[in-house]
């Protein structure tokens, strides 16, 4: 199996060759595997999740853009959750 930093490298090659659908194609499969693993930053992970779905939309898939959307606003929601958590958790030990 591939890992996310190597198909990230591959979508960036197509990206840089304009291969938009190729480009997309690894785009979204470095994400998928990013969640996979759990290895991700949800605030980057949830900003190219949004520039991703930016590109469906300009190829009419509206459908897929707004999947990726949906993903990016529930890792930001979750990251938060998870912040405050974190903080009130810190606030209480001793």
């Amino acid at each position: 199996m591939m890992t996310p930093c190597f198909m990230f490298f591959v979508y960036q090659v197509y990206q840089k060759a304009e291969d938009g659908d190729k480009a997309a194609h690894y785009c979204q499969v470095t994400l998928r595997r990013q969640l996979e693993m759990k290895a991700y930053d949800p605030v980057s992970w949830a900003l190219n999740a949004a520039t991703l779905s930016q590109y469906y939309v300009t190829e009419n898939n509206f459908s897929l853009s707004r999947h990726c959307l949906g993903m990016s606003q529930v890792t930001i929601f979750m990251a938060s959750i998870l912040n405050t958590v974190l903080m009130n958790y810190e606030s209480y030990s001793v």
